[in-house]
């Protein structure tokens, strides 16, 4: 049976011209190969709504939305003196949403805060308005 001590096989794989790396994170929900030729089409979708809409100006956004402040909602209740409360039932919370949109082309960021995600507001109306 064959040993290697760990350092030299560390100088061996440097000899090879390997180097220690962290390996870069990758969604596994993240857009394969079979899903990016929905972004090869965008052009040609944005070309043919500027067709369809001739003279009116047509802006492609693109838009996230994200979760912040999260915030436990818990009611008062009055137990006898000197015993610690227990607030029965299931846990609620309320949540902040910023989505924003951004023009890719031009740079152009518009934020919106709220307590929810309204579908009018994201939909292809686009409701934000500089």
């Amino acid at each position: 049976m064959v040993s290697v001590y760990p350092q030299r096989a560390w100088e061996a794989l440097q000899a090879i011209g390997c180097s220690i790396q962290a390996p870069r994170a990758r969604n596994p929900a993240a857009a394969g190969p079979e899903t990016q030729t929905t972004f090869k089409k965008l052009a040609a979708t944005l070309a043919e709504e500027e067709a369809r809409h001739p003279g009116r100006p047509v802006a492609l956004f693109c838009t996230d939305e994200h979760r912040v402040d999260l915030k436990p909602i818990t009611r008062r209740v009055w137990p006898p003196r000197g015993r610690r409360p227990i607030e029965p039932g299931r846990h609620r919370y309320e949540w902040l949403y910023v989505t924003a949109f951004a023009a890719p082309a031009s740079g152009e960021r518009h934020w919106y805060v709220g307590n929810g995600v309204s579908k009018p507001l994201s939909g292809p109306s686009g409701a934000v308005r500089p």
